[in-house]
């Protein structure tokens, strides 16, 4: 039992692991976009 419940406690902090890593990944890749549409739209 206490084994079984080690392991869903590890799952559990790799799960929330990626799923912050995945919010942090697609703010920064939002937050590159918008920089990117910035720079084309002054550059226009």
């Amino acid at each position: 039992m206490s084994r079984s419940s080690s392991t869903y406690r590890k799952l559990d902090t790799v799960n929330a692991g990626l799923i912050t890593g995945v919010h942090c990944i697609s703010a920064i890749l939002n937050n590159i976009s918008m920089l990117v549409f910035l720079i084309s739209t002054s550059n226009l």
